[in-house]
């Protein structure tokens, strides 16, 4: 075994190791209740969010993988597998199971957002391979140790990250209060999200890729330039195109 942790209400333990599986103990009558698949080679970490509905493990096989606890299956089988360039020897999961730290062999912290499975952060300061992480509780700072015989804080400075559509993007500004983002690219369209990541509007009426973005100062206008010269200009209000 090299791993082990209590899932948030203290009732059950979660054990990894050379056998490839995470299990689920109960430890009220020492029964497996579940087992989580999916590593190829030894697992050398587990964490579980405070929420108890996510499990992360690394492994030696270079991947990170994350299970829905909340699964009631006897066996269950990754959300998300997370390829990383060399074996993973820790990792550690914010409190709400948004983001995910790994340290590995290559020497590199790596900051994951769970809901993308992609990278918000790398940290190198490290010589040699890292083998530990932890995240604080607000998911802000994350500490390492390393064979290097360090152990470096780190400030987080990403702050959140969202698929803002299927083609790549010319632009992306804040509106005039900040409270929300505007997007263009190769789809043809302006796209209004809010801070979470969440679509309010599209604004359409280009028939070429789009390219720069501008608001107006008051933030009652939302102007683009597509790739063939012409300009669009937008009521911020309604979403009419001017």
């Amino acid at each position: 075994m090299t791993t082990a942790v209590f899932i948030p209400d203290g009732t059950a333990v979660i054990s990894g190791g050379a056998d490839k599986t995470l299990r689920f103990w109960t430890l009220a009558d020492g029964r497996q209740a579940r087992t989580f698949t999916g590593a190829v080679d030894a697992i050398t970490d587990a964490a579980v969010s405070a929420d108890g509905a996510t499990l992360v493990a690394s492994s030696s096989d270079k991947f990170t993988r994350t299970w829905n606890l909340t699964t009631t299956t006897p066996t269950v089988a990754p959300a998300l597998n997370i390829p990383h360039a060399s074996v993973v020897h820790a990792v550690s999961i914010s409190a709400n199971g948004g983001r995910v730290s790994t340290a590995a062999e290559d020497g590199v912290v790596r900051v994951w957002d769970v809901a993308s499975g992609r990278e918000l952060q790398r940290f190198s300061q490290h010589e040699g391979g890292v083998l530990s992480v932890a995240l604080a509780a607000d998911g802000k700072k994350l500490v390492s140790g390393g064979a290097d015989k360090t152990a470096q804080v780190a400030s987080i400075a990403a702050e959140k990250l969202f698929v803002a559509g299927e083609t790549k993007l010319g632009d992306a500004v804040f509106l005039s209060d900040g409270s929300a983002v505007a997007t263009s690219g190769s789809d043809k369209q302006v796209k209004i999200w809010d801070a979470d990541g969440k679509p309010i509007r599209q604004l359409s009426g280009a028939a070429v890729e789009l390219a720069r973005l501008a608001i107006r100062g008051d933030g009652m206008q939302i102007a683009a330039a597509d790739s063939e010269g012409r300009l669009f200009l937008w009521s911020a209000t309604d979403g009419k195109l001017q």
